[in-house]
């Protein structure tokens, strides 16, 4: 009866023991383009003396691709709202506007304003921007502060403007 057992035990054993299974697996994977675009902005320029205003022209963008209609740009400027010169201690007061559609409609584009390219559903961006507000930007106008004609000492004064684009998700959409 013991030979029987241990029998029937070795047999238990043997059929318990875990058998190895193989599996294999498959990777997928999905090539989202980067989104890519050159920015144009306005070139350097020269304004004439006591101008009150100068259009500066336009922020575009073109070769646009990988963009999509919850992607775009948003291009901030900033400048400082002098015109200076290194020469003395005094300085040319400005604001920038940008002239949207009509000749009278203008925003005030503060520093740290922002204007928006969106993105198309075939990857391109709308070369159609627009303000804060939602209106249409189209030229940049660079508002003189003429007071400060009177004061200026002669020399050559410049200013920076800064255009920086940042790629946007809307999340929302």
């Amino acid at each position: 009866m013991r030979k029987v057992i241990s029998v029937i035990l070795a047999a238990i054993l043997i059929f318990s023991i875990p058998t190895t299974v193989s599996a294999e697996s498959t990777t997928l994977t999905i090539d989202v383009p980067e989104a890519s675009y050159i920015l144009n902005v306005p070139a350097n320029q020269a304004i004439d003396y006591l101008a009150s205003e100068k259009n500066i022209g336009s922020i575009t963008v073109s070769d646009t691709s990988g963009f999509s209609a919850s992607k775009g740009i948003t291009v901030s400027v900033t400048y400082d709202g002098q015109f200076a010169t290194p020469k003395y201690a005094c300085a040319i007061n400005y604001s920038l506007v940008c002239k949207g559609t009509g000749s009278e409609n203008r925003y005030d584009l503060k520093s740290g304003d922002y204007i928006t390219f969106t993105g198309n559903a075939d990857g391109t961006l709308n070369n159609n921007p627009t303000l804060p507000d939602g209106s249409p930007a189209n030229e940049l106008i660079v508002l003189i502060d003429t007071d400060c004609w009177d004061t200026a000492l002669g020399g050559i004064y410049s200013t920076t403007i800064t255009f920086n684009a940042d790629v946007y998700f809307d999340v929302g959409m």
